[in-house]
């Protein structure tokens, strides 16, 4: 519609640019001895047809340098080729005496009969003289109606049908997929000439669009595009975002910008936690590329390739920021980071842990973080990992994953209360479990002081055997703590756990509290180093002890976390 427009528009104004200068009186013409004027073309075609000029005559206008037969004037073409040249009856011919008048010359006198007749002929010359030229006009005048005609053929219909193409008259027609699929094509093919003209005529600029026809847009939605990708004129930048109605369930989104230098954007869908239907959270992004102002993103899934759940998702659409490179992987418990360069060789029990090189060993202080302190707990393997994110352009709300129905709404219920009961059955299973591993690990550390005594160089057999029925007791319970956390898989927790925080750290205490009680018995069995064990265990002690007391603080924050306005169990700070 805005290309039929943008025709409409054209054509008039050449049409009644070529209308203004046939009625604008410029020109001069030479009539006799002087000159006459200024007259239009239009009053000099009508002089032509009186016989009041002629092809031959000279014309001049402002601008020329000298005076130019008419014939050589390129404006006066059409009124030339409009009528052919007129036979002209010489004037002798009209005013000419016979033979007879002018034998009579001899005497000075004209014979009056040789008079009349002669007037008779001139009468009869000059009456010929007005048919011709009448003849001549009613030529012109129907050659005239003739480029009349067909210029409403090729000017007047095109308008009719653009008018009435805009104004929805057509429709009926447009619905035939052959006039369509024609139609489509055509505006897809001419919309980078479009695009062209409109760069070299800004004032055209308003009628074409700056993006291409897109039909997997609403209407409304397009408009939106189409006006934040037009140059605002006064260095501000727009965008504009628009879902395309494809596939809600792998969605993917439009955007565009005013900014003529935009490269990419990125664009982050983060789901509504309460109202997505068996999901507790989804975020992913995808970063879109600018090709004229337009930019499409990927369709967005989750990291696994399955489909949005239901439910309602926050698109925003942010200034891109490159991601940072990975960080290097940080050592598991009980083991400390090599120098840059260097494998990393994990400590085994009663191996002491080696400062790098040129470092002296240092005494860790009790209450302070070890060098083994766990690594960051890592997002649930089903979300995207968090990206930067730069200034916020703009951003909408979209319902997403299906039809948002009354099914929806039931199965939301449904699964909310399936929630509150496994939220609260999982915090009851990691505070057993903390509580088993503050059992284990106190009981340990008790053990190791009492069978240590207070001679350490001097150990008897009777503090060996003392430790050794406590560690077979002690390793029994742990050997079922660890099968238990085999199992619980980076994938699994994510996958499986509402408190999934709580589950890893429970994991990662089981694991820091398994290593001291080995470094411990290591002690009883000789194969620890006694330069250096002294420093390994306090370390690995003190890790033990701050991974127990994360534990317990975050199940406690848990508990004390107030519930959603939906009334849904929260994780948010865990």
């Amino acid at each position: 519609m805005a290309y039929l427009s943008v025709l409409l528009k054209l054509t008039l104004s050449l049409t009644f640019t070529q209308m203004d200068a046939f009625n604008e009186k410029k020109w001069f013409v030479y009539v006799g001895e002087k000159h006459e004027g200024p007259f239009s073309l239009h009053e000099i075609q009508g002089k032509m047809a009186q016989g009041q000029v002629s092809r031959t005559s000279f014309v001049w206008c402002e601008g020329m340098q000298d005076w130019k037969a008419m014939t050589e004037v390129s404006e006066f073409a059409p009124l030339l080729q409009s009528s052919e040249p007129a036979a002209e009856i010489p004037i002798e011919a009209a005013v000419s005496i016979s033979p007879s008048a002018e034998s009579e010359g001899d005497t000075g006198k004209l014979d009056p009969k040789a008079a009349k007749k002669a007037a008779k002929e001139a009468e009869k010359a000059a009456k010929a003289a007005s048919k011709a030229r009448a003849k001549e006009g009613k030529v012109g005048k129907s050659r005239v109606s003739s480029l009349l005609v067909a210029f409403l053929i090729l000017i007047v219909v095109p308008v009719v049908l653009a008018i009435g193409y805009m104004g929805g008259m057509l429709e009926p027609l447009m619905k035939n997929p052959g006039l369509k699929a024609a139609a489509d094509a055509a505006s897809d093919a001419i919309h980078p000439q479009m695009m062209n003209l409109a760069e070299k005529f800004p004032a055209l600029a308003p009628y074409i669009s700056p993006i291409p026809r897109l039909e997997d847009v609403t209407p409304e939605d397009f408009e939106e595009l189409k006006a934040a990708a037009r140059d605002s004129h006064d260095g501000t930048q727009k965008f504009a975002l628009a879902l395309s109605t494809g596939d809600v369930l792998t969605p993917v989104f439009y955007v565009t910008t005013s900014a003529a230098d935009a490269k990419q954007v990125r664009v982050v869908v983060t789901g509504v936690g309460d109202t997505l239907l068996n999901h507790t959270s989804f975020e992913n992004s995808a970063v879109v590329n600018f090709e004229k102002h337009l930019g499409k993103t990927a369709p967005i899934r989750f990291p696994d390739g399955k489909p949005l759940p239901r439910g309602e998702y926050i698109v925003s659409v942010y200034e891109f920021v490159a991601a940072p490179p990975a960080p290097p992987a940080q050592p598991p418990v009980g083991q400390v980071a090599p120098p840059p360069g260097q494998p990393s060789q994990p400590s085994q029990p009663g191996q002491p842990v080696a400062p790098p090189p040129g470092q002296p060993e240092q005494p860790q202080v009790a209450g302070t973080p070890p060098a083994g302190t766990p690594p960051a707990v890592q997002p649930p393997a089903t979300e995207a990992p968090p990206v930067p994110k730069g200034r916020l352009y703009t951003k909408k709300q979209y319902f997403l994953g299906g039809a948002k129905d009354a099914t929806y709404t039931e199965r939301l219920k449904e699964f909310h209360e399936r929630l509150k009961g496994k939220a609260a059955s999982e915090l009851a299973e990691v505070k057993q479990f903390s509580a088993t591993l503050e059992m284990q690990l106190n009981s340990t550390i008790a053990a190791f002081a009492k069978f240590r005594g207070k001679n350490p160089k001097k150990i008897t057999k009777a503090q060996i055997k003392g430790w050794n029925d406590l560690h077979a007791r002690w390793t029994q319970l742990d050997s079922q703590l660890s099968q238990t956390f085999q199992k619980w898989s980076p994938d699994t927790i994510s996958k499986d756990y509402f408190y999934f925080r709580l589950y890893q750290l429970t994991q990662e205490t089981g694991q820091a509290v398994a290593s001291l009680h080995a470094l411990q018995n290591g002690y009883f069995a000789g194969t620890s180093t006694p330069g250096q064990f002294e420093n390994e265990l306090l370390q690995t002690q003190t890790l033990a002890q701050a991974s127990l007391n994360l534990l317990k603080a975050k199940i406690e924050q848990a508990e004390k976390m107030p519930p959603s306005p939906r009334g849904l169990p929260r994780r948010e700070g865990l």
